[in-house]
């Protein structure tokens, strides 16, 4: 039902008035007085002022280089942080502090509190009988330390330092060398002593498994990288425990087992035991929880309107009664949009989904399919063909405008 509005005034009244109205508004705000946006004054430098605490191990001279204000020059507070950054970026500062004073004027008096980095005068090693020093204090970086004599005293790098001298005794076969370190003072200078304890040289005795009921133990063994001390093992470098290593091993060892259908399968580190049955030999076991082996149970193809169903499954490897692979899952599902693709179809959407049977261990496989549309190809364009005419290359092509856009043609 339409309701009909009563006005107490005549139409052409309230049109009036209204006109009124907003002619009022608009001249009054016309009138109202225009505030100035008020910038604020330039402001100079008076002065630098740089204050040192701790080691003088750099100049005044290097700060002025290093910031982005200067005597008689402009001065805002962008500038100061910028400058601040820089000093930073340096990584011979350990700290910065800045205080700006207002003098009579534009002028203004920036001071710097700077705290300065130690500088290395003597870098020690304890205990290193195995490694002589030389080769931690090796010239090129990548080879040896970073804090050594003459350089500035970077606490950071004093510990990556430390994981360095860790990382070569264990590639040499140290498996239960510490290495701790400790930074002695005075008023300018510093001296950095890595204490080592070098513990005894490890070759693995034996590798074994136990708990594999369903794989032969020498499969196993050609999986992981944690091999038995053997005389060729100087040129091949294995038979020396390495806690890396063996977590990777762990992962390989998961991984072979998925592909073989075993898909509970359960190693860890907890699964690990590691024994010595005299000093300097070491056995490692890995314990493996094999679990179940699961098969692929029936395949079922849902969204397929264009295509039978028939059609789809020439294009898969897996079948009815086959381990269960997970990659090889993901390789069908790859099939499948490649088998549209090369059909037009470039949209095509292919989500795998498992169904599991405890009972039976099969896994049914289901494919949802959203097929999309069809795509013809309707021109090719040549870019940056300076030496070969674009007519002599669409010869070449396996596709040419009109037809079908085949992505396996396209790719070859």
């Amino acid at each position: 039902m339409l309701t009909k509005l009563h006005f107490p005034f005549p139409v052409k009244t309230c049109w009036l008035l209204l006109f009124t109205f907003f002619t009022s508004f608009s001249l009054s705000a016309q009138n109202q007085p225009v505030v100035p946006v008020q910038e604020q004054p330039q402001q100079f430098v008076e002065s630098i002022d740089i204050n040192f605490t701790g080691p003088r191990s750099l100049t005044p001279e290097y700060i002025l280089a290093n910031i982005q204000i200067a005597k008689g020059g402009p001065f805002t507070n962008a500038k100061l942080d910028q400058s601040i950054r820089t000093l930073y970026e340096t990584e011979l500062i350990e700290f910065v502090d800045s205080r700006v004073e207002k003098l009579p004027g534009d002028k203004v008096k920036v001071i710097f509190n700077i705290k300065s980095k130690f500088r290395i005068k003597n870098t020690l090693f304890r205990g290193n009988e195995k490694i002589k020093s030389d080769r931690f204090l090796h010239k090129d970086t990548d080879k040896g330390i970073t804090s050594v004599p003459g350089t500035f005293l970077d606490e950071l790098k004093v510990k990556k330092d430390r994981d360095f001298i860790l990382e070569l005794y264990r590639k040499r076969g140290y498996a239960k060398v510490t290495v701790d370190h400790e930074i002695i003072k005075d008023e300018e200078r510093a001296t950095v002593v890595f204490n080592i304890d070098e513990g005894t040289k490890i070759k693995i005795k034996q590798v074994e498994f136990n708990g594999n009921n369903e794989i032969r133990e020498g499969k196993l063994r050609r999986v992981v990288d944690t091999r038995r001390w053997t005389p060729l093992s100087w040129f091949r470098d294995t038979g020396k425990y390495r806690e890396e290593t063996l977590a990777e091993d762990i992962d390989k060892l998961r991984e072979f087992y998925k592909e073989k259908g075993y898909l509970d399968v359960q190693v860890s580190e907890r699964d690990i035991q590691l024994q010595y049955p005299s000093p300097g030999k070491l056995l490692v076991s890995f314990n493996v929880k094999e679990g179940s082996q699961y098969f692929v149970g029936d395949t079922e193809i849902r969204g397929n309107t264009i295509f039978t169903t028939e059609e789809i499954l020439t294009s898969l490897r897996l079948e009815k009664g086959d381990a269960f692979v997970p990659s090889k899952v993901e390789n069908d599902r790859e099939n499948i949009r490649r088998f549209y693709g090369s059909r037009g179809y470039l949209d095509c959407v292919v989500r795998a989904n498992r169904r599991p049977n405890l009972n039976t261990r099969a896994i049914d496989m289901v494919y949802e399919i959203r097929e999309g549309e069809k795509i013809l190809l309707d021109s090719i364009n040549i870019q940056g063909n300076t030496k070969t005419k674009t007519n002599v290359i669409l010869r070449e092509l396996a596709l040419a405008p009109g037809d079908v856009f085949d992505m396996t043609r396209m790719d070859s």
